[in-house]
Parts: C-alpha cells; sequence; structure tokens
C-alpha cells in the first residue's frame, strides 16, 4: 500500500475543538478536511516558476499543493532541515512523534518534484535573481515579546523557543504563562491552590482543555503539578 502517502494525525484534538465549539470543522495539518467537496486539485492551465520561502509544515504544504497543480516549485528553508517550529514542538517528552508529520511532509515534496535548497537565506538580491513568478513566503511567527511579570527579573523570563531550543536553563520550579493582548489568558503552575478553594482558568482555555489538564494533575508535596502544557497557537507543543 501507499503507507506513505497517509497524512498522520498529531493527536493535537483540534478537529474535536471546533465540535464542541461549533465551529466549522477544521484540521490542524489537513487544510482540506471538512471541505473535501470544494478542494478538487485540478491542474493549472498555466505553469509557473514559484519559489516558497520557509520550510516550516506552512511553506511544505503550499509547495506540495502547488506541485500537484503542476508548477515549478522550489522551496528554501534557512535551517539545515525541514520542520519549523514543529522540531521544537518534538522535544518535550512523548512529543517525539510529531516528527512523522514532517517525514510526510518531506515524503510528498520530494513526490510532487519541489526542489528543495535548506541552509538557503532568502535575500532580496537572491530572490531577483531567481527571477520567480510567484513567490509564497511561509517564514512562520515569532514568539511575542516578554512580558513583566511582578518582581521577577527579566533575565529570569524566557520564551518557550529559549527553553526546547536548549538556548537557557531551567530550574525545578517553573511558572508557564501564555502571553498575548488579553491578559486573563493565562495558565501558569503555581503553589498549590488552598482546600476549599475552586480552580478558575482564564477564558482562553476552553472547557475540552480544562478537563485534560485536570486530569493531568499530579499532587506532590505543596504543589500542583500539570506536566508537558503548552497551549495551542500554531504549530507549538500540545498538551
Amino acid at each position: 500500500g501507499r503507507v506513505a502517502d497517509i497524512r498522520p494525525c498529531i493527536g493535537c484534538l483540534g478537529c474535536m475543538e471546533t465540535f464542541v465549539s461549533e465551529r466549522r470543522l477544521a484540521c490542524t495539518v489537513n487544510p482540506f478536511f471538512g471541505r473535501e467537496a470544494i478542494s478538487d486539485l485540478k491542474p493549472t492551465p498555466i505553469p509557473k516558476r514559484i519559489l516558497v520561502i520557509g520550510g516550516g509544515p506552512a511553506g511544505m504544504q503550499a509547495g506540495i499543493t502547488a506541485a500537484a497543480r503542476g508548477h515549478a516549485v522550489t522551496l528554501w528553508e534557512r535551517d539545515s532541515k525541514l520542520g519549523g517550529q514543529v522540531n521544537l514542538a518534538t522535544v518535550p517528552p512523548q512529543k517525539e512523534e510529531l516528527t512523522n508529520l514532517i517525514d510526510y511532509l518531506r515524503g510528498q515534496l520530494l513526490q510532487y518534484g519541489v526542489h528543495l535548497v535548506l541552509g538557503k537565506t532568502a535575500m532580496p538580491d537572491d530572490v531577483l535573481a531567481f527571477k520567480p513568478e510567484l513567490v509564497i513566503v511561509a517564514t512562520g511567527a515569532k514568539p511575542a515579546p516578554l512580558m513583566a511579570l511582578g518582581d521577577l527579573k527579566h533575565g529570569s523570563v524566557y520564551s518557550h523557543w529559549d527553553v526546547l531550543s536548549g538556548r537557557v536553563s531551567i530550574g525545578e520550579k517553573v511558572a508557564v504563562v501564555k502571553a498575548d493582548a488579553h491578559p486573563a489568558k493565562k495558565v501558569i503552575v503555581a503553589p498549590k491552590i488552598p482546600h476549599g478553594k475552586r480552580v478558575r482558568f482564564g477564558q482562553g482555555v476552553e472547557g475540552l482543555f480544562k478537563k485534560r489538564l485536570l486530569s493531568r494533575a499530579v499532587v506532590k508535596g505543596d504543589e500542583i503539578i500539570i506536566p508537558n502544557i503548552a497551549l495551542m497557537g500554531g504549530f507549538l507543543p500540545f498538551v
């Protein structure tokens, strides 16, 4: 069989989240999910020379889709390997299987004849010299600016990129905060909740994930520990 053509599920439950929140069904890794009837990839009548900048999941899928329609596609990736932020997402324990997604996308790129150039930074002069008819920029996102956390010194506040990439070392007691434009959307691993008090989540944590977080809580001494916490946001590590 064509096992390599089976798109792997990463177990993020993004599909279930759209279902329970009564939104249009969607999948984190399959852009055609829920759109099968309108996603027929017909051959293009006018093949173009396309340059994709960025070799994360979005850039890889864009290259696959364009090549499947008959375009001549070249993909530039600044890093020495494909995968983008998914490479960071594979670092926490029990997340190693996320590499299956990158293996699948890499296989599809090769199957459709996409020319891969790794270790290539897309400078303006290089792009102009390549003379593409169309450029797809899929360079990904960067962590939000680090927020002020009370009396904590800036040197002890790090982004998830810093930690997962191994650029910094962390201690035994760590607070994990989701920082965005809404102060209510935070999750913090803090000292144990006193007896008789309720656990209240910010509005950024949906009902389905509240149950999952609580189901993984472990009481150890005077703390409540929830292992491997991370909140959904693009291709970050998932709970």
